[in-house]
């Protein structure tokens, strides 16, 4: 209802309830039926990594019908070893949630498996852009790396869309110069009590371009937003021309 007032000013993701496959899938179409462009899945499912193979089922069926998912950390592990307030669970749990999600999306090759698939992560990936230099360096040494994963990590983490919540503008900036300023999508962690609240002046304070400004601000979506329609269309378009052959 909100999406519809607003006047195209608005779009929706949806969630699944990825602890029961098949309900999961159907609640998929229902979401991409409705008009939502993408669903929120958290970085674990009781305690499963999103990048198990248990969940390439629901990965696939957002590929097929041209949602973006996005992953945010959820229910971090090893909290026994935090010390601190309990706030500390989710100031380094969450974002070490993200770096365990995306290190194994790339070890395990999931754009080579779903080319299509749309991923993005919450947090500007947590710290994953402070490891995959040296996930990379190992990649290169080792055969078994490159055994299960050809592209190398540096490569493949430019291929995920990452968001700017990371209350930083010199780490923006950094994510922006690591990623590629183009996969970077504007986001503030509202309604947290914490969240960003002028995002246009923490982008433009990171000494970036005045063309990444606006990519970062906004420009990135636009056109993530567009390749997640045409590939709605691509996937309409081959079951018009299957129905049509079979027919």
């Amino acid at each position: 209802e909100m999406v519809l007032e607003a006047g195209g000013r608005l779009q929706s993701m949806g969630i699944v309830a990825l602890n029961d496959m098949s309900e999961a899938l159907r609640q998929v179409k229902g979401l991409a039926a409705a008009g939502h462009v993408g669903v929120l899945v958290g970085s674990n499912v009781n305690g499963k990594s999103i990048a198990s193979p248990d969940f390439h089922p629901f990965l696939a069926a957002c590929e097929e019908q041209g949602l973006l998912v996005f992953c945010h950390g959820i229910k971090p592990t090893g909290l026994e070893r935090l010390g601190g307030p309990g706030m500390m669970q989710a100031i380094i749990g969450i974002p070490h949630e993200n770096s365990m999600a995306i290190a194994s999306f790339i070890a395990t090759d999931i754009l080579g498996k779903f080319p299509r698939l749309r991923l993005a992560f919450s947090h500007g990936g947590g710290g994953i852009s402070a490891v995959i230099d040296r996930m990379n360096l190992v990649w290169s040494k080792f055969d078994i790396m490159r055994g299960s994963c050809d592209v190398s990590p540096n490569e493949y983490a430019r291929r995920f869309y990452y968001d700017t919540s990371v209350f930083g503008r010199d780490y923006l900036s950094y994510l922006a110069k690591q990623f590629g300023a183009r996969q970077l999508l504007a986001g503030t962690d509202g309604p947290a009590e914490f969240s960003e609240r002028d995002i246009q002046a923490f982008v433009t304070g990171t000494g970036l371009s005045s063309d990444e400004v606006a990519q970062i601000i906004g420009g990135n979506m636009v056109d993530l937003l567009a390749l997640l329609k045409q590939d709605r269309e691509e996937r309409q378009s081959r079951r018009r021309f299957s129905q049509s052959v079979m027919e």
